[in-house]
């Protein structure tokens, strides 16, 4: 097994687990809906229910009146007669998601006041200020341009809002009101004494099971981790109450919240360790940027190797590599971060003292502006053309149309969009003038990325943009850059893949952006995977379930040398035992068939394996006592009983458990579908 893609693995894993029963909140939320209202303690907390369409609606009432915590789409308030209230006086919000208040306008005439966190009265008040068409880096609540807000479709009218400490009295009751951000930069808990212990109404902080909401709501920065760190302080103000029932914005109550309190803190702990990006980035940036260059006849023009130069100074991080080949001929990789007026003298200084005299095109090697900001201009001043791999065309064409982080339109350049004059193939061969590049699709940090690829001056090079930074050397760091949901950063096919390819091509120096030049990479490829296991056997309650993409199921098959230990449930590949990774949970069987009813029969092609249909493996007669036993490899081509040198591994669960991990996959990949149909 490539220990590069298991690194990988600890993270995925902690957001399966995390993120799981978040993926069913909509289904439970109909569900509620046609159960009309319920209590979760009727005898201790006879005036407290609950009714769910799109959240979890709570309702108090006190004889004819009620007292609303969120609101949901308003469906509740054609329903309250059913429990003897004849009128709302207050609906009192735990944060800003249109889930929670869509309804909002069903209350205009009915006399209803409205409670807010004072953090999030302007998202309520004056929603259109956010997610704009037109971003800029600095545009509030966003992750360099790109929203983390979800405010509502209209404004909604405030009539109170409270500050992190605050109390509110509603006839006779006094509720606490605690700063509980996490889920939502503003988002707050209301916290009631009732009958000698709390009642916690805390939103989205936490779902039954120890579990997240989402997990793009408390992604607020690039890859520091601040919404994780406030969602577990969060938890942890709640979790001192020690409130007798956590009644949450979606899902099941939860009774003695405790120690699901702490369990939830621990995994938040484990997964910022792994999210945080895996290089010193606001502190030794400078020491491990590049070990390898040394400075030109042209000031501030470095020479990578004899064909390969770049930018360096000090706190400097621009985009922009250039390859010059023996004619004069150059091909830059990415131009962004720099004067135009300094890399037009650089330029002129390179003309004369290094033997450029013409730049074909710019290559940007992903959607992110940073990285083509100045390639317009090289294109109207020199006459380069701009080449990208075909899956960038759109998003970098018309940026507008996404909420991706760091649109080319959010660094105020005036460039709104750049169209491309030529577009790659994943895998397309570019042969240019003398050398053998190839430019791949390389995603990671983005799916919207390339990897240009190639021998440059005796060494197997890889462009690989921003997927990996750092100092190779350093056991230390692992090296990857931000998991942003909002780069569309997808674990599945994302890092994951791009680690895999890194291993698959062996490169002798990996050009990074922001001019990092990493040489002999191969122990930075291969680091971590011990410690990164570690971490995934130790989370709580989680577990791989279902299968691991196609391309971690091809390295599983590909090295015998990893330590091997039994497992539970089902594996397609060598018998009785199984690389080392967490303990998987037998699947319930649906559906049993006999060796002889499926022989013969062929499957729909699958996506990946064009057309061709692989023969169906008879079952053995006996599997219903080899409980544990692995099953043979399935392999496109070959005999399926004998699994070739790297042949593909598949981590097979049937039942329910698959298809929940097949759920959790496509909330990975589309995470911010989930909420569409509350929007």
């Amino acid at each position: 097994m490539r220990k590069d893609v298991l690194k990988w693995l600890p993270l995925f894993t902690v957001l399966v687990s995390l993120l799981l029963p978040g993926a069913r909140a909509a289904t439970q939320a109909s569900a509620g809906a046609e159960r009309g209202f319920r209590q979760p303690d009727p005898r201790q907390h006879p005036d407290v229910f609950v009714w769910t369409d799109t959240c979890n609606v709570w309702v108090l009432r006190d004889g004819e009146a009620a007292l609303l915590i969120d609101l949901g789409d308003g469906s509740v308030l054609d329903h309250l007669a059913e429990i003897g209230v004849k009128r709302v006086e207050w609906v009192l919000f735990t944060h800003h998601h249109r889930e929670q208040c869509q309804g909002a306008p069903r209350l205009a005439g009915r006399g209803v006041k409205v409670g807010v966190p004072a953090a999030e009265r302007a998202l309520f008040e004056r929603p259109a200020d956010f997610r704009k068409m037109q971003v800029r880096l600095g545009d509030a609540f966003t992750v360099h341009g790109a929203s983390y807000v979800r405010p509502p479709v209209q404004p909604i009218p405030v009539d109170r809002a409270f500050a992190r400490m605050d109390t509110f009295t509603w006839r006779g009751r006094d509720f606490w009101c605690v700063d509980t951000r996490g889920n939502s930069p503003g988002a707050m808990s209301y916290l009631l004494r009732d009958g000698g212990r709390w009642l916690a109404f805390t939103g989205d902080l936490m779902l039954d099971g120890a579990k997240l909401h989402t997990w793009f709501d408390s992604e607020w920065d690039y890859g520091f981790g601040a919404g994780v760190w406030a969602l577990a302080n969060s938890a942890a103000q709640v979790a001192g109450y020690d409130p007798a029932w956590l009644l949450p914005s979606h899902g099941p109550a939860i009774p003695n919240p405790s120690s699901q309190l702490a369990a939830f803190q621990d995994k938040l702990f484990k997964f910022e360790r792994l999210l945080v990006r895996g290089y010193p980035v606001n502190s030794f940036a400078g020491a491990v940027q590049d070990p390898l260059s040394r400075p030109t006849a042209v000031p501030h023009v470095w020479r990578v190797s004899p064909h390969l130069y770049k930018f360096r100074g000090p706190d400097f991080f621009p985009n922009f590599y250039l390859l010059v080949a023996d004619s004069g001929r150059a091909l830059a990789i990415d131009c962004g971060l720099l004067d135009t007026n300094k890399l037009d003298a650089a330029l002129a200084g390179m003309k004369q003292h290094l033997g450029l005299k013409q730049i074909d095109a710019v290559i940007p090697t992903h959607m992110h502006g940073d990285h083509f900001l100045q390639a317009p201009h090289l294109r109207a001043k020199h006459g380069a053309q701009i080449w990208a791999l075909d899956r960038m065309a759109d998003v970098c064409a018309h940026p507008e149309r996404f909420d991706y982080a760091a649109p080319i339109q959010a660094y105020g350049s005036g460039v709104d969009g750049v169209a491309f004059d030529r577009l790659f193939r994943d895998g397309e061969k570019l042969d240019w003038e003398g050398f053998d590049l190839t430019v791949d699709w390389m995603p990671g940090q983005t799916e919207f990325a390339l990897a240009v690829r190639g021998v440059i001056d005796g060494r197997n090079v890889v462009f690989t943009g921003d997927n990996i930074f750092g100092n190779p050397a350093d056991p230390e760091q692992t090296g990857h850059e931000a998991v942003v949901a909002r780069n569309s950063a997808i674990l599945e096919e994302g890092y994951i893949y791009g680690a895999e390819y890194l291993s698959r091509h062996q490169p002798d120096l990996l050009l990074g952006g922001h001019s990092y030049v990493m040489p002999d990479p191969a122990q930075f490829i291969e680091l971590l995977p011990p410690l990164g296991l570690r971490h995934a056997r130790r989370l709580p309650g989680t577990a791989f379930r279902g299968r691991l993409p196609l391309r971690v199921r091809s390295l599983l098959g590909a090295r015998r040398d990893l330590p091997r230990v039994p497992v539970r449930g089902r594996l397609r590949g060598s018998r009785g035992a199984c690389p080392q990774l967490p303990e998987i949970p037998a699947a319930p069987r649906n559906r049993r068939s006999s060796a002889a009813g499926t022989a013969g029969r062929t499957r729909r092609p699958h996506r990946r394996t064009r057309g061709r249909n692989p023969p169906v493996v008879p079952r053995p007669a006996d599997r219903g006592a080899r409980r544990g036993a692995w099953r043979p490899h399935r392999c496109v081509g070959r005999d399926p009983r004998r699994p070739p040198p790297g042949g593909v591994v598949r981590l097979h669960c049937r039942g329910r458990t698959g298809a929940r991990f097949h759920q959790s996959l496509r909330l990975m990949k589309k995470i911010s579908l989930l909420l569409i149909p509350t929007l």
